[in-house]
């Protein structure tokens, strides 16, 4: 039996393009030989194997080819040339209710999708409770599809692909659409599925989703299928290409072809990134680091997309880049290293009990730390009107890999209140590069010294939490 879910030899995908569409079709179709459309190639021929049982990330920026190739592979497009093969029953949701009817109701589209998809009417009223119950409808369930809101109809495409049980499960940025708890919810369940030996195919934008739940990534630029290897390799080189402009995108393209983009890109399949190790050492044994040491580098145009201004006077925040302690600008840090902010702020009228700060927030904006001065700490009692200010902000960089941005915010005081005056969102982005460390999770690296050694049960009698226990007993 194949050991493959999902095998592509030489496939490529090609459209015509055509510039009078009827026109020019009908030309074809009556002169044969006469060719009025160009090819354009949406998918360049690529060899993949998916194997049973992985999770593989699919990124890349828009019209790179990625919902191109989910579509061939669930069989929606045939490919212009090169072979398919897929070992499996297979589920597709690359359409936000592709596949339903909206003049029928929740429950008549559950019996609908499940018999285009050869479940039986045993099985698919096995699971239409399953469905409706984690969906949350509710009495919507009776009511028409084109009554449903978006949200909605996100719940029930859902909660329909992944409990029919399929072996093979293709989401298009389907966990993007309904609200946070809902989201949490489909997280939660995909770590469900893919744990009881499922494959996934899932394409997202959002690089925490694809870090998450994907150990292996490929990225596709142009319908070039550019790097296929361990997902914290392949999100550095992603924001590379996300980050840089037209005329900057065929160097970089060339070095991740090659290889040479800082050195860290290895080929071949992912690693079992929930393995740790412990091993038993003496008391004063000095840890030794694991990890290589990561060099960061400044790429130029990669800067926020997103950084927007607001004033309650007129003071401009302007000017802002990191750079190393001893000099050079910097857009990827090396985890461990002290970097400087650096932003400029003209006041162009008179403030008193000036204050200012710097947030961190995650790629998807969840706030992680702040640097500032307490209020009753002010830094600044007065600035006179037509002052410029440099402010530097020196910092360690503890964050784990992964993409971060910046608030730059000036407080105070503004008729008799103490006030933000001005602040700029998402003023700088930042990556922190991948070094080998796989030892902490979250946002941000604590440092530590985790050691275990055997111990004899009658010298180590139990404490803490059961001690509490017994106290908690005793209060009652």
């Amino acid at each position: 039996m194949s050991r493959d879910a999902v095998t592509l030899i030489n496939v490529s995908k090609h459209y015509p393009l055509y510039t009078r569409q009827l026109l020019d079709r009908l030309k074809e179709i009556l002169r044969p030989g006469v060719i009025c459309h160009t090819d354009f190639t949406a998918l360049k021929p690529l060899d993949l194997k998916i194997s049973k049982g992985e999770t593989v990330g699919i990124l890349g920026r828009n019209g790179a080819g990625k919902s191109t190739l989910l579509k061939v592979i669930a069989g929606v497009k045939q490919p212009t040339s090169g072979t398919v093969e897929v070992d499996g029953s297979l589920v597709a949701l690359l359409e936000l209710g592709g596949g339903f009817n909206p003049d029928f109701t929740g429950l008549e589209n559950i019996y609908f999708y499940c018999s285009m998809i050869g479940l039986s009417k045993r099985e698919i009223e096995r699971i239409t409770p399953a469905v409706i119950e984690f969906s949350e409808i509710g009495s919507y369930i009776h009511q028409p599809l084109k009554l449903y809101s978006t949200g909605m109809r996100a719940r029930l495409a859902f909660a329909v692909s992944v409990l029919v049980e399929p072996d093979i499960l293709i989401l298009d940025e389907v966990l993007s659409v309904g609200d946070i708890l809902f989201q949490r919810k489909c997280f939660v369940k995909m770590e469900q599925f893919f744990k009881s030996g499922k494959t996934v195919l899932f394409v997202s934008h959002n690089v925490d989703s694809v870090k998450t739940l994907c150990q292996r990534s490929l990225l596709l630029h142009d319908g070039e299928l550019l790097m296929d290897g361990p997902t914290e390799l392949v999100i550095p080189e992603y924001h590379l290409l996300m980050f840089s402009s037209q005329q900057e995108q065929p160097e970089i393209v060339e070095r991740i072809r090659s290889g040479k983009t800082g050195g860290r890109f290895t080929k071949g399949r992912s690693q079992d990134r929930n393995k740790i190790s412990i091993k038993q050492t003496e008391q004063n044994e000095p840890l030794e680091p694991s990890h290589e040491e990561a060099k960061d580098y400044f790429v130029e145009g990669f800067e926020s997309k997103s950084k927007s201004a607001t004033a309650a006077m007129d003071i401009v925040i302007h000017g802002f880049y990191i750079e190393r302690l001893q000099g050079g600008r910097v857009t990827h840090l090396a985890r461990g290293n002290r970097y400087r902010l650096i932003f400029l702020v003209d006041f162009n009228e008179s403030v008193k009990s000036v204050n200012f700060a710097t947030w961190f927030y995650s790629e998807r904006t969840h706030f992680i730390s702040g640097i500032e001065v307490p209020d009753k700490y002010q830094l600044i009692e007065e600035i006179a009107e037509g002052v410029r200010y440099q402010v530097c902000v020196e910092f360690d960089c503890v964050f784990n890999p992964g993409l971060y941005g910046m608030r730059l915010v000036v407080r105070g005081e503004r008729n008799q209140e103490y006030v933000p005056l001005s602040i700029v969102e998402d003023a700088i982005i930042f990556s922190v590069l991948e070094d080998g460390d796989n030892h902490s999770v979250g946002f941000v690296k604590i440092a530590h010294k985790l050691e275990a050694c055997e111990v004899d049960r009658a010298d180590t009698p139990e404490t803490g939490g059961q001690q509490n226990n017994d106290n908690q007993q005793a209060g009652v």
